[in-house]
């Protein structure tokens, strides 16, 4: 809750103007009854047309009054309310773009979406009950008590005797209705992971012909969700009855002993009437309250879900003892004795190599020898074990990440692209960059010649993910993406894999004239053999390091790699 109070806080202005307001609705909501009973009393009894004139209208005009308070309520709680939520939604996308990524393996995808827009609305409308309800239905509840008394103290004991046994019912309410909304929220969660699999795996699952299968998954997950809902309607369905009920028999005790009263000329039947409605009030009060904490058993998980998010680890990109500038000149880069591990299993294993400025690096190896991991090492994305890595003299431990990721600019395998225009995707690897040098990299990326014919040519629409283009269209506007940033070390993690012979090698021809250095990953021996340096992976360990002509003389794994692609395009 503490995180909550920090917010509202922010907006003190608005939850004070739902309190005068709130004051305002209360007290004449309270007048209202007393009221009504001096109409019926010196009024209708009497047959007094000018007394119900006149205190109608004074009714009519506090009623208005009321009406504009609670207006006035909802309004300023309302505002409250929806500014908190932006709030916290703001907070926890920051954070989930600087969670590391062990983090955000661990919470997944399918409960960051839920955290950021189910559990917000939760959040959002327990503030609005908070400044509507929760302080109105207190002062409304201990306002009728001290009327009735003031009525009638031996009618108010007769009302006042259900009060235990409604706020019995409503403990044990709050008590079983927690526990069943927390639940409900992890289900929730699994239901949206299945979704998201389910959607951005889709023509997986229609190419293997498993809709059946991940139908059924899907319905065992929502049957669970539907369990535990139901076992929450039916603890309300039970509750809210008993509560009604309760609150029926106290009207007709009270009418009962009020009409004893009556007929003993101790009371008049306006006063009857008035404390059948301060007893409404306050069994509404009650029952306000009790919304209020099943609202609050609800918001509670999903507070505790949101602080979780708020306070997990997060990348500190201004971590670090030197922060040096992008010069836009080649980085040299040494890496020493490095090891990785992935819960203590490891992904590499005491590599080391020395690339002057202007180097190009080609990386090679078997599936899961370390390549990606060795990318994710460059860029602090994983910490190692042992060793470090040198950029231009510096360990990049001592760079801010900020600092250390502006200075190198990466092209993963798996392309992502933002909806938006062709423009504004090659913006995101330079905010600053002309129309000149937007063409230009497109051209060196081998992407000008489909990206001029769409219709806007750089002002062309591009969809969520680029699903408009091919994978390897996709593939070459990343890389242009990635060559308008002005780095010192460019990173190809298998980023041409979807591009045919040709167009690579036009594409990797037109890199070699860059002034930078280059670390090329790729499984196809065409794309590394003219690097300076090639790097052969096998189980995370360096099997073998030179250019290609050595490496074939020399390294075993990579002559059984080149022959065996050799051939293989020999028999295709």
């Amino acid at each position: 809750m503490k995180i909550l109070g920090r917010y509202i806080a922010r907006y003190w202005y608005f939850a004070l103007g739902s309190l005068v307001f709130m004051g305002t609705e209360v007290a004449v909501n309270l007048a209202q009854p007393a009221l009504m009973g001096r109409v019926v009393d010196e009024g209708i009894i009497p047959g007094d047309m000018g007394a119900i004139v006149r205190l109608g209208l004074i009714l009519l005009g506090i009623v208005l009054i009321g009406v504009a308070g609670g207006i006035g309520c909802t309004i300023t709680a309302s505002a409250a309310a929806t500014r908190t939520a932006r709030d916290l939604r703001n907070l926890l996308y920051r954070k989930v773009l600087r969670l590391s990524l062990k983090e955000e393996a661990r919470f997944g995808a399918g409960t960051i979406i839920t955290r950021l827009t189910g559990d917000i609305v939760q959040v959002q409308t327990i503030v609005h009950m908070l400044l509507r309800m929760m302080i109105r239905a207190p002062l409304l509840a201990i306002g009728g008590i001290a009327m009735s008394f003031v009525l009638s103290p031996r009618l108010t004991l007769i009302m006042l005797a259900a009060l235990p046994l409604l706020s019995l019912i409503l403990i044990l309410l709050i008590r079983k209705g927690i526990p069943l909304f927390v639940e409900a929220q992890k289900e929730t969660d699994r239901l949206n992971t299945v979704v998201r699999e389910n959607l951005e795996g889709v023509r997986v699952v229609r190419a293997f012909v498993r809709a059946d299968y991940e139908e059924a998954r899907f319905g065992k997950v929502n049957d669970r969700l539907k369990e535990v809902m139901t076992r929450a309607s039916r603890l309300m369905g039970l509750a809210f009855p008993l509560v009604f009920l309760i609150m029926n028999l106290s009207i007709v005790a009270v009418l009962w002993a009020g009409g004893l009263l009556v007929q003993q000329g101790d009371i008049q039947v306006g006063t009857i009437i008035a404390l059948t409605n301060y007893l409404l009030q306050i069994l509404f009060a009650l029952m306000m309250i009790g919304f209020f904490f099943m609202g609050l058993s609800r918001a509670q998980a999903s507070l505790l879900r949101i602080a979780e998010l708020a306070d997990a680890p997060e990348e500190s990109l201004t971590l670090g003892g030197k922060d040096l500038q992008p010069l836009g000149r080649p980085a040299s880069l040494v890496v020493e004795h490095l090891s990785v591990s992935y819960d203590g299993v490891p992904a590499l294993s005491d590599l080391s190599f020395e690339a002057p400025p202007g180097t190009r690096i080609g990386v090679i190896g078997p599936t899961g020898s370390g390549k990606t991991t060795l990318v994710m090492t460059l860029l602090r994305m994983v910490e190692p074990a042992e060793g470090r890595v040198l950029l231009d003299g510096t360990d990049i431990r001592d760079l801010s990440l900020e600092e250390l990721r502006a200075r190198i600019a990466v092209v993963f395998q798996k392309p992502v692209l933002f909806r938006g225009t062709v423009a504004e995707n090659l913006r995101w690897g330079f905010p600053d960059a002309t129309e000149d040098q937007m063409i230009e990299a497109l051209t060196r990326a081998q992407a000008w010649e489909f990206v001029s014919r769409l219709p806007g040519v750089l002002e062309a629409r591009i969809e969520q993910g680029g699903t408009n283009l091919s994978g390897g269209q996709r593939q070459r506007l990343a890389i242009a993406r990635t060559l308008i940033r002005p780095a010192g070390l460019l990173i190809l993690d298998d980023a041409t894999s979807a591009l045919d012979a040709a167009t690579e090698s036009r594409l990797l021809a037109s890199l070699r004239t860059l002034p930078i250095t280059t670390l090329l990953i790729s499984q196809r021996m065409s794309a590394i053999t003219t690097c300076d340096l090639i790097l052969v992976l096998d189980d995370g360990r360096l099997a073998g390091a030179g250019p290609h002509h050595l490496l074939l003389q020399q390294c075993p794994l990579y002559r059984e790699l080149y022959e065996t692609q050799i051939e293989g395009a020999l028999h295709a």
